[in-house]
């Protein structure tokens, strides 16, 4: 309540205001504001992505800071729900999870589950490449997820939740995988993990969808007529 009453207070205060995501913009307006707004995702620097990888292997993983709640959460509803689901289908699969500041018990959970836990991985890109599909089980938080820029503009495929995948606007089963349910997000991994083909087709798409939407470049460049219209 106390950060409710600070966000409507500066509201009045405020001559524009950028939002990162849709969603976000409508809850402000919910609020009641009055100002001009604009959405402006979150950018990343396409030109520092490497390039694709020429193999995708059929396997998953995990990357996310693992003292934030909601990851800790996510990753425990993936381990309980999903993870069980998917071993009856691929008992050979594998699971890599990484992830900085991880409390012992996350650590303990991912082992016990019989996935690899990897900590803090010194290169993420790497880490990313080598290992597949990255998974994205999300169901609190707001904005966008840089993660899932990043993998989507080195061409990694993305299965995730749809709070997961809140404010990219990327198309379920073009760009992105979505699930809500655990049998949803089970077959839309097993979707992926199928076909080294249709791993490709989705991570190309993703690749394109980031470097036509969400360069930080290309998104600064249109932020000017809307700063200069403030000042009228």
């Amino acid at each position: 309540k106390r950060v409710k009453n600070l966000e409507k207070e500066l509201l009045s205060k405020l001559d524009g205001w950028l939002s990162i995501t849709r969603h976000d913009e409508a809850v402000f307006k919910s609020l009641g504001s009055q100002i001009p707004m604009m959405v402006a995702p979150a950018g990343i620097d396409t030109s520092r992505i490497p390039p694709p990888s020429e193999q995708i292997s059929d396997s998953l993983f995990f990357i996310g800071a693992l003292d934030w709640i909601p990851n800790q959460e996510g990753l425990k509803w993936f381990i309980d729900e999903v993870w069980p689901l998917l071993q009856e289908k691929r008992p050979q699969l594998q699971v890599h999870v990484a992830g900085r500041n991880a409390p012992r018990w996350v650590a303990e959970m991912v082992r016990e589950a019989n996935m690899v836990f990897h900590g803090e991985v010194p290169d993420a890109f790497s880490f990313m490449r080598s290992h597949g599909s990255m998974i994205v089980p999300l169901f609190a938080g707001s904005g966008m997820r840089i993660k899932i820029l990043e993998g989507m503009a080195a061409g990694i495929p993305i299965i995730s939740t749809p709070i997961g995948a809140e404010g990219i606007e990327a198309r379920d089963g073009q760009h992105i995988l979505i699930g809500e349910t655990p049998l949803e997000f089970c077959e839309k991994s097993l979707m992926a993990l199928k076909d080294q083909g249709f791993r490709k087709q989705i991570a190309g798409a993703a690749s394109l969808l980031v470097a036509e939407k969400f360069d930080s470049f290309a998104i600064a460049k249109g932020l000017a007529p809307f700063y200069n219209s403030l000042r009228s």
